[in-house]
């Protein structure tokens, strides 16, 4: 009876993209849909193009499980991430330059988690966006296996947004997000 347990689970998920749920952090000001198994939060401090700021981390990484769920291989991991900036209003220069600052500590990020060549590490993507009528930036960057990172950062009333993932339903994570009203 336990290997038909195990063999009908194993049969519903093969194939399958990991649950999915909307995720709302009433503090950060936004919902967005990303995989509701694997939910962590984290306090990351960086330095940005104004000082010292607390990014408020969600993320997901179903990537972690692979071993045990093979199929999932290839869906994420799923990041945002909010930082209030002292100010509420930024002149089109410094919020460019916050955009800059930013896409460069990925940039910086990404070649030093390439293991295997980091000189093959390159910024295949970097466009000015907007979110509503709120400034934004994308940028993607390649990495020498062949992945691709993708983010989304909007700057919104004081409060600077990053959205970073990889693989599978990209479109899905990066169109769900929504500020709360």
């Amino acid at each position: 009876m336990r290997a038909a347990y195990i063999l009908a689970v194993f049969v519903i998920f093969a194939g399958c993209s990991p649950p999915w749920d909307t995720v709302t952090s009433v503090e950060g000001g936004y919902s967005i849909e990303m995989p509701s198994l694997f939910i962590v939060e984290q306090l990351l401090p960086v330095t940005t193009a104004f000082g010292s700021v607390n990014y408020q981390l969600v993320g997901s990484d179903p990537t972690r499980f692979k071993k045990f769920w093979p199929f999932w291989s290839g869906h994420g991991p799923y990041v945002v991430a909010h930082a209030d900036l002292p100010l509420k209003k930024y002149s089109e220069d410094a919020i460019r330059r916050l955009f800059d600052n930013e896409r460069d500590r990925l940039y910086a990020e990404a070649k030093r988690a390439d293991k295997k060549e980091p000189g093959l590490t390159k910024i295949i993507l970097d466009k000015p966006i907007l979110f509503g009528v709120y400034p934004g930036r994308e940028v993607s960057i390649t990495f020498s296996d062949a992945r691709t990172s993708h983010t989304r950062m909007y700057f919104v009333e004081g409060r600077f947004y990053i959205l970073y993932g990889m693989g599978k339903n990209l479109d899905t994570f990066f169109n769900s997000f929504n500020l709360l009203s």
